[in-house]
């Protein structure tokens, strides 16, 4: 028994580091702010610095702040480590548990003793910059930036009628689930901004938090000139806030290697065991935009792994419809707390690296909580793409080993749950019907132009324009009436390639 305990992984170190340059004097390249959190997670571990040095692996979250020809180089350089596994990446907000879980599952295996994962940007420093016109004198980069584009979410007819970011995307979810959920769009505005003022007051409580004030629910909902709407029916209070230079370091070991480099054990979180899936990769082809079976599944087997909803929750909070969704699954009451970090409009959404930060605020909440306490974190990917849970606790787990995930197995069953989506035509004509939609702003500010998903008579599906945007707009966003439903006609232009959506009456 004492080789199986001291085989189980354990977190025995974290630190996320926060800073708000107003100046390029005060800007920090995104190697360096990573090897800072390294460095800091290393302090909080208790290790030296030779210590920190024989770490065996390394793992850089994908950022997008700079193009690194070799970035885990360029952090492990930074701290001197020379590790003989590592990794970097792929995108995806799920990425930071998935490789917390895959660390724990090598030191577990014997294939390593000391693991690091980290990530994090420098956009805030990058914007910062930008607006003084000076060029960063960092690291010279691996190719020209490239702008993101993650994978082929919104491919085709989506991205031709404008629907490209997941701040255009992520509406469609909200508005088909408010529909299905609410009795009218002021209900849906509500409840949401009610999330989203949960996830503040955590913030506002939360050392290194980008935005630590705390917004009441009237003024996330309501657009004013601090608070502008981005897509409809989202205000910039409800969408990640990546303008942040932030990063986190979280350290892996066995339960013996840890007592043999002196951690005590007040100091360590056990890591229980994890659960992902993933979601038709092409946003056009979702059986429904109300609802995930990969959400589901995944925190379905997560909850039966802790023996129950954990008493410490970070639900990805991108955009108030994942948390929504997410706490309907787990059927939390309203007033439980979603989040241990504050989520990320007001803690800070470092692209793909937030669920390091919130690993690392779990890490901390747990070991106050000490004794039995239990936590989940669940990350999304892409445009509520990819699934990822973690399970962790300050008591080892019951089953006396991390449990490794069978993704593969839980996948099919999620792939046999899901109605296959419905055809898309590119070309539609004819009545139709509103299955979900947004408005963009125009360059004002104002809401200006509507985006449709609908489907036709035959229920094949179609992106669409609206046509008549300044008579369509007050029906589109009545906070009486729901548009999801609304009739109407859609015409395809062979000169253009675009579809436009006339609403009936």
């Amino acid at each position: 028994m004492l080789a199986l305990e001291d085989s189980l992984p354990v977190v025995i170190g974290g630190a996320n580091v926060t800073r708000k340059p107003r100046t390029p004097e005060e800007t920090t390249e995104p190697a360096d702010l990573l090897a800072a959190a390294v460095r800091a997670a290393a302090e909080d571990a208790g290790l030296t610095a030779a210590q920190l040095a024989e770490a065996d692996s390394l793992d850089v979250i994908n950022l997008l702040s700079w193009n690194y020809a070799d970035p885990t180089g360029a952090v492990g350089s930074r701290v001197r480590m020379r590790p003989s596994r590592a990794s970097y990446s792929p995108i995806g907000g799920d990425q930071p548990t998935r490789l917390l879980a895959a660390a724990a599952a090598r030191v577990q295996r014997g294939q390593s003793r000391l693991a690091v994962v980290v990530g994090g940007e420098s956009l805030r420093s990058r914007r910062v910059l930008g607006t003084a016109g000076v060029q960063p004198e960092w690291t010279p980069a691996g190719h020209p930036p490239v702008p993101y584009v993650p994978g082929v979410g919104v491919a085709g007819p989506a991205t031709a009628h404008g629907l490209r970011a997941p701040v255009q995307v992520y509406p469609m979810f909200e508005l088909a689930r408010r529909a299905a959920l609410d009795a009218t769009p002021a209900q849906g505005q509500r409840r949401s901004a009610e999330i989203q003022a949960g996830l503040a007051r955590v913030a506002a409580r939360v050392p290194g938090a980008a935005v630590p004030s705390a917004p009441t629910p009237e003024q996330i909902a309501t657009p004013d000139a601090a608070n502008r709407w981005v897509s409809y029916p989202y205000t910039k209070y409800m969408c990640a806030n990546s303008d942040v230079d932030q990063s986190a370091a979280t350290i892996v070991t066995t339960y013996g290697h840890a007592r043999a480099l002196g951690v005590r054990p007040d100091r360590m979180v056990f890591l229980w065991g994890a659960a992902g899936a993933t979601d038709t990769t092409d946003v056009l082809e979702r059986a429904t935009y109300a609802d995930s079976a990969a959400i589901a599944a995944v925190l379905r087997d997560a909850v039966q792994l802790a023996g129950g909803v954990p008493d410490l929750l970070e639900l990805y909070s991108c955009f108030p419809v994942i948390p929504w969704i997410a706490a309907s699954v787990l059927d939390v009451p309203p007033e439980r707390e979603l989040t241990v970090a504050g989520g990320l409009t007001f803690y800070g959404g470092p692209i793909n690296a937030y669920m390091s930060c919130a690993a690392n605020v779990m890490l901390e909440r747990l070991r106050e909580a000490g004794a039995d306490a239990t936590g989940l974190l669940y990350g999304n990917g892409e445009y509520a793409t990819k699934h990822h849970a973690l399970v962790v606790s300050a008591a080892p787990p019951p089953g006396g080993v991390f449990v490794e995930d069978d993704e593969p197995s839980r996948q099919k069953a999620v792939d046999a749950a899901q109605r296959p989506g419905p055809r898309l035509e590119p070309r539609p004509d004819g009545a139709a019907t509103i299955e979900s939609y947004t408005v963009l702003p125009g360059p004002d500010g104002e809401l200006a132009r509507a985006v449709v998903i609908g489907r036709l008579g035959d229920g094949a599906r179609f992106v669409a324009g609206v046509a008549d945007d300044a008579e369509s707009l007050p029906v589109l966003t009545s906070p009486d009436r729901h548009a999801v439903g609304l009739r109407g006609t859609v015409r395809h232009d062979t000169t253009s390639g675009l579809n436009t959506f006339a609403p009936a009456g």
